[in-house]
């Protein structure tokens, strides 16, 4: 069975698709590499545990990612994943509400009536108070002589205004103590742990069910890299997750190679199940003992191998304001108190939310230059509008089936309606959809990547926020990932593929190396000593990053001669240029891994 690797974008409920299409594709392959963010992240999980019962023989595997389908539309069921806390739990209900309604009459209705019942002291209150000085002020104001048409003009402005002051009451009352609820659960609606149903105990029986391991056992990443036959040094099977570090601002994949991170066992405990925090506990990661400023102490996060994936799925979907982000500790080098050789640092709190802020859609992950293998995606996107409706020529998925196609831009309509509200939120979430979603959005049009991404379509009220949608629509929405597995089998071409990324790699690396050529052939007059050092007419140690040895000193120099040699025969006449080069032209550029 041939070797494939997967990517899988964030969108809360519009995961849904992904199940029937994993099995689809696992028919024909088996994942070597496994990605995503948000949503996609836990899709990416269970596709890896799957995969490792595959390979060990032990556990429901894929049989249970079909199954996943099906529970996934039983009804209520994503709404069991995200229980909301008892703090938070007014509110959340009256957003449900409001997100299971279609037009914008029926959302205010829903709203309205909803905070009313849901809070009923503030609305108690607010009738009351508001009545008292209703009539206070129609009594101080002498009614009683007042004729019957003016009576009644009066009683409807004193129930207007009754009304009024109330749900001016009960607003503020709800979003005051919301809001206070939010920050004391982790900004979040959501703990994710609330019951044994809810999001992170169910992330975590099902990852070790499809890969056959007891409960006592949480699915790490070490398991995952020591399944099946592979070369030493690599990874049987590897997966990796997008998060977003708030304090940091910046996006961390997970597993991390290097950076070290500390947990509070008490915060934890409220966040992830019982097995799962023993077992951390057990496997303390090798770092330098850390407290809170409070002097409360920390656990080390596990060394990679022994981080439950269900940790680095979590930490992935945490969605702003849905699900409470998850605090880690982090020790600040740049503070006196850690300076020096103390004998315990002082880690602060960083917060991480949902992978999607940064990287919704990780489409660079697993790349080379000239793949051995395909590295499929599945992306979701808003519904076309000349194929939004059955029998329009549209299934809802499409793959490109040409190099030229995918080419054209992402498109996120929100024309002007004449509905002012309506209007703005488009013109709003079209904002937030371009921060988060540029740097996803091109590289999805790049060649080589574009024509092995599979776009499902999804049409307002499918997917996203709505955790309440029928079992009929998201048995829809799984024929569509069904669908988008099929054709990635059946019309994924890999050899158009390999070439198009043979000659994308091969432009923009002689493009790169042509500017390096103008530089060595024309060093800066400004550093003559760092030139004299690397073109070899120096032995003098370099201003830090020096040599591991003479030898390879040596080396580097008649290397980056040689290079420079090359470099200077493509700057003259670039073959893998011209007008028959892939479009567009990306640009090769150092960046860190994150």
């Amino acid at each position: 069975m041939a070797n494939c690797d997967i990517v899988m974008k964030g969108g809360i409920t519009s995961g849904v698709v992904y199940p029937p299409a994993i099995v689809e594709l696992s028919k024909e392959y088996q994942f070597k590499n496994v990605g995503g963010a948000s949503a996609g992240a836990i899709a990416a999980a269970a596709t890896a545990a799957a995969e490792y019962g595959r390979q060990t023989g032990r556990g429901t595997s894929f049989k249970g990612i079909d199954a996943l389908g099906r529970d996934l539309a039983s009804p209520g069921f994503l709404l069991q994943l995200f229980t909301p806390d008892k703090s938070t739990e007014q509110m959340f209900r009256v957003i449900v509400g409001v997100l299971s309604r279609t037009s914008i009459f029926g959302k205010v209705l829903a709203g309205v009536f909803g905070l009313l019942g849901r809070f009923l002291f503030p609305t108690l209150a607010g009738v009351t108070v508001s009545g008292i000085i209703a009539w206070a002020c129609a009594w101080l104001g002498g009614f009683q002589g007042l004729t019957a048409q003016q009576m009644t003009v009066l009683s409807a402005i004193t129930v207007l205004w009754i009304v009024g002051a109330t749900l001016v009451t009960v607003v503020a009352w709800s979003i005051i103590k919301t809001a206070r609820a939010l920050a004391r659960n982790g900004y979040g609606f959501c703990s994710g742990a609330k019951t044994v149903d809810s999001l992170t105990p169910w992330m975590t029986d099902t990852f070790n069910k499809l890969a056959g391991l007891p409960n006592t056992t949480p699915l790490t990443f070490g398991h995952l890299w020591a399944a099946g036959q592979h070369a030493a040094g690599e990874r049987g099977i590897n997966l990796e997750v997008v998060t977003t570090n708030l304090t940091h601002l910046r996006p961390y994949t997970f597993p991390l190679d290097t950076d070290t991170f500390y947990f509070d066992p008490s915060e934890w405990a409220a966040l992830f199940p019982a097995e799962v925090c023993n077992w951390l506990h057990a496997h303390p990661g090798k770092a330098e003992v850390a407290v809170t400023p409070s002097g409360k102490s920390l656990v080390p996060l596990p060394d990679a191998e022994d981080l439950p994936i269900v940790v680095a799925a979590r930490l992935s979907l945490s969605f702003p304001a849905l699900v409470s982000a998850v605090p880690l500790y982090a020790v600040d080098f740049s503070r006196p108190r850690n300076q020096g050789k103390p004998s315990v640092l002082e880690a602060e709190r960083c917060w991480f939310s949902d992978g999607g802020i940064c990287s919704n859609f990780p489409v660079h992950f697993f790349d080379s230059p000239i793949p051995r293998w395909p590295t499929f995606a599945i992306t979701l996107k808003q519904v076309h509008p000349d194929y939004d409706k059955p029998g329009s020529g549209s299934d809802f998925v499409y793959l490109p089936k040409s190099n030229r196609g995918g080419i054209l831009a992402s498109w996120h309509r929100f024309n002007p309606t004449g509905k002012g509200l309506n209007d703005l939120v488009g013109f709003v979430g079209a904002i937030l959809s371009t921060l988060l979603d540029w740097r996803d959005n091109l590289e999805s049009r790049m060649p080589g990547y574009r024509n092995r991404i599979a776009h499902i379509s999804l049409k307002p009220g499918e997917g996203g926020l709505n955790v309440t949608m029928p079992p009929a629509l998201v048995k829809e929405l799984a024929g569509r990932g069904t669908t988008a597995g099929k054709k990635l089998v059946t019309q994924f071409n890999f050899p158009q593929h390999v070439w198009a990324r043979y000659r994308t790699t091969m432009n923009v690396v002689a493009e790169y190396l042509t500017d390096f050529a103008e530089d060595y052939a024309t060093p800066s007059p400004d550093a003559p000593q760092i030139w004299d050092i690397i073109q070899g007419k120096s032995s003098q140690a370099p201003p830090g990053y020096d040599w591991n040895s003479a030898a390879d000193r040596n080396d580097a120099v008649n290397e980056t001669r040689d290079l420079a040699s090359l470099a200077a025969g493509l700057a003259k006449d670039n073959p893998f240029g011209g007008p028959t080069a892939p479009d567009p032209k990306p640009v090769l550029r150092p960046r860190p891994r994150f």
